[in-house]
């Protein structure tokens, strides 16, 4: 049944996460191996798996059309559901929330996104009245609202408004830079030896060659440093008690700048993680918290999942444990120590390069076209062995010029690497392809820099659930309070109705705290919903509707917009051609189609009896159309009042009680007013003629009453029913590609100035790993790309960026 009551849903998702920590402790008991130095105990290692539960079981990656946007272009994107641990396409959830936030983390648009199959996609229009700046484009399902918004997908967005006044700026004259330290294991400890990673940057956030140095109060310099790549390092430092040390770092354009380095406690916890060889890594514990031997516990865990489980006692405040690659998952893997107590006390990230992946490739039978010319690509995937392979995949052609940026990220080093640790990665395909002696240093670095999700044992064993998965489709929530006290109302019935001739109706009885759940896997597009309690038995509530949108955000912001000079001609381009399209070709942008999983079928699926009164003879009251051919459905009058009961068709006899009346989707408690209702307005009366159960809620029987429009033709509805005029999924808009097939097509005086030549978010290639797509230039010469991204089944992920020229 499509509608499930709350506790029905609560208690199978509840049941979904025990199965699944039943599977993470198999898992660790099949995969942690013994160490010879102590036996471990399957009870610790147990309340290890549930503080470390703390992640989503849900990943997102958006695949956009391009990153740079002017006012009245279109944000195309598409949308990559996976699960958290294998990065598998993940079917769980059926509906994804994207937001656009501005640089103070407000919403400027949003959308609520159909998911089939594990993926979907959306668009969004870019307003005339945003700002010029760096815009972030994140996502999320309902069930990632139960963490941090760290865990949700984040993306940068650049909108250039040309109507808002902005002085070009010279970024030599603006520049500035910020440098972080980051102790190994995150503490700096006096008196003992401390590895220390950095990271120097621009306002930008793009790392910068630098060199530097630490001295001490007294100015003497303690040691020398400098960047390895991306603005990244690492030094080691020994702290003296009572000393105070700062940072001087000297940068490629003279400038000097002094920095504090990171609090020194003076009794804590310092760790240093190396590669012994080619097989293993030594993680080497030094504290000064106690002289004596003390416990503790090391635990390597990935993605929720625990992989290696060690205890041990250190000798004079040292310990060293010996870990072996072949133990650890591909990806990112994190190492925390615990003290006697269960607290983490240090951490450590590390990575190993995944090898399983989707290998893409793109042939056109050349590499150069002239505007307006059909382009035709082959398409073929494969597995790391070359065997073909399905996959499902998203492809975009744009050109490439001085305000596009560089691509940021590609699927698969967000899910193995992006999406596991904290801060933008710049140039991630580098930690994926690169090759050199330096690369197993760099990447290092990164580990040591990009922070760490530190353990919070307290809020994680505590933290409650209160987003549950949409695993039907929207689900719309709410409160119900006591107009009289104010307090939450339990056990009360509740009615959402979407009208119209294809209509929506879901119902659901409240819990103890007063909140409801509506299931809407129907609603797409905007529609006014009309919210309800029964007014003849439950008038004096009060129903409020939730805001479905998340409402925590990163405290993190995008980086400041540099205007540059030498965009000024590219920009000119660019807004003519914006121009130009919006004015021919607005309409075509402007074809929407409704979700795959869309259909007209009503709640109660097919009805038992159905009567179009078209075919009867016209009857000028209810009354009589009821009492003359509607024998299912007996009317009765008690007291100046009409009663409805219902024939129950299993059993041959008639209902006690009424049925659940509805007209174009919405209830109708108070029988006279129906009974009153201009039956010439009615198009059709379906009937369900037996007990109707919609999750926790029973019917005897349905009577379904439809106008010609779907518009309740005059109907006054309840004034207690709460109207709201309610964002459902959003209807897909379709990509506008012109067609040049013919010489009278070629020769069109329309101007095509499109900078994204084409955009597909549904390609799958077949079981031979092919497909083959085409489409057309446009009279805009340069430099293109064509992006291609995708994941299979088994959870292979890849991307492949092929390039072209267009000239005149």
């Amino acid at each position: 049944m499509s509608n499930l009551r709350p506790l029905t849903l609560l208690t199978m998702f509840h049941k979904l996460k025990t199965f699944a920590c039943l599977l993470a402790i198999l898992f660790v008991l099949n995969a942690t191996k013994t160490n010879g130095q102590l036996n471990k105990s399957r009870q610790t290692e147990n309340e290890f798996e549930l503080l470390l539960d703390h992640s989503p079981e849900e990943k997102i990656f958006i695949h956009t059309a391009k990153s740079f946007y002017l006012p009245g272009e279109i944000i195309w994107f598409k949308l990559y559901v996976t699960d958290s641990y294998l990065n598998r396409p993940l079917s769980l959830s059926k509906v994804v929330y994207t937001e656009l936030l501005d640089s103070s983390n407000k919403p400027v648009l949003q959308a609520k996104i159909a998911l089939d199959s594990a993926s979907g996609n959306g668009s969004l229009v870019v307003p005339a009245y945003l700002a010029t700046g760096n815009y972030v484009l994140r996502a999320y399902t309902n069930l990632m609202k139960n963490y941090e918004p760290g865990y949700y997908f984040h993306k940068a967005i650049t909108i250039l408004n040309p109507a808002k006044t902005i002085e070009p700026l010279q970024p030599t004259a603006t520049t500035s830079y910020i440098a972080r330290f980051f102790p190994e294991g995150g503490q700096l400890v006096s008196g003992l030896q401390n590895s220390v990673a950095f990271k120097v940057q621009d306002q930008s956030g793009i790392g910068v060659n630098a060199t530097g140095f630490i001295i001490d109060q007294y100015n003497d310099t303690i040691l020398r440093f400098q960047t390895l790549k991306f603005g990244l390092g690492r030094f080691q430092f020994t702290p003296s008690p009572g000393n105070i040390y700062r940072a001087i770092i000297c940068y490629p354009d003279n400038k000097v700048i002094t920095y504090p380095i990171p609090e020194i406690l003076a009794k804590g916890y310092a760790i240093q993680l190396n590669e012994t060889n080619s097989t293993q890594l030594k993680l080497d514990i030094q504290t000064n918290t106690d002289r004596e031997s003390q416990l503790l516990y090391l635990v390597a865990h990935a993605r929720q999942k625990i992989s290696i489980s060690i205890a041990i006692e250190t000798t004079s405040g040292r310990t060293s444990f010996i870990i072996n690659k072949k133990d650890l998952p591909e990806g990112v893997s994190c190492f925390t120590v615990f003290n006697k107590y269960k607290e983490a006390v240090a951490e450590r990230l590390f990575f190993i390069r995944p090898e399983n992946n989707l290998n893409l490739s793109i042939k056109m039978e050349r590499n150069e076209f002239t505007s307006r010319s059909k382009i035709e690509s082959k398409i073929t995937a494969a597995d790391k062995s070359g065997k073909p392979v399905s996959a499902d995949l998203s492809m975009s052609v744009l050109m490439l010029d001085s305000l596009e940026p560089k691509t940021s990220s590609d699927i698969r080093s967000y899910l193995w690497l992006g999406s596991e640790i904290k801060g933008t990665i710049e140039s991630p395909e580098y930690y994926f392809t690169a090759v050199g002696p330096e690369v197993a240093a760099v990447t290092d670095n990164l580990m040591l820099t990009q922070g760490w999700r530190k353990i919070n044992t307290a809020a994680t064993a505590n933290r409650p659930t209160l987003y549950i998965p949409e695993y039907a489709g929207h689900i719309i929530s709410g409160r119900i309070t006591d107009k009289r006290t104010g307090t939450p109302a339990g056990g009360i019935i509740a009615y959402l109705s979407v009208p119209g001739s294809r209509f929506h109706f879901s119902s659901c009885r409240s819990d103890e705290n007063g909140r409801i759940l509506f299931d809407c896997k129907k609603i797409v597009g905007t529609e006014n919903i009309i919210v309800q309690t029964n007014k003849v038995t439950d008038s004096e509530y009060r129903i409020e509707i939730d805001n479905p949108f998340s409402g925590s955000y990163m405290t993190s912001i995008p980086p400041l917009l540099i205007i540059k000079k030498n965009w000024e001609k590219t920009l000119l381009s660019r807004v003519t051609g914006s121009q130009l399209l919006n004015a021919f070709t607005h309409m075509q942008a402007q074809q929407f189609f409704l979700p795959n999983f869309s259909d007209t079928t009503p709640f109660f699926g097919k009805p038992d009896y159905s009567y179009l009164l078209d075919d009867y003879t016209r009857f000028h009251t209810m009354e009589e159309v009821m009492r003359e051919y509607v024998p299912e459905v007996q009317v009765r009058k008690s007291q100046n009042d009409f009663l409805l009961r219902m024939f129950n068709l299993p059993y041959k006899s008639f209902f006690e009680n009424s049925p659940l009346v509805l007209l174009d989707g919405v209830p109708v408690f108070d029988i006279n007013k129906i009974i009153a209702f201009d039956p010439l307005k009615v198009k059709r009366l379906d009937i369900i003629a037996r007990k109707y159960l919609q999750g926790a809620v029973s019917f005897d029987g349905v009577a379904s009453y439809s106008t010609y429009e779907g518009d309740l033709a005059g109907f006054v509805l309840d004034p207690n029913a709460v109207i709201i005029e309610y964002t459902g999924l959003q209807l897909q808009r379709q990509f506008y590609s012109p067609v040049y097939e013919t010489t009278e097509q070629v020769k069109s005086r329309i101007p095509d100035f499109r900078n994204v030549l084409y955009w597909e978010p549904g390609i799958k290639t077949t079981k031979d790993g092919n497909n083959v797509v085409s489409f057309f230039s446009s009279d805009v010469p340069g430099r293109y790309a064509i992006e291609l991204q995708g994941i299979t089944a088994s959870g292979q992920s890849g991307s492949q960026v092929f390039y072209f020229t267009v000239k005149k």
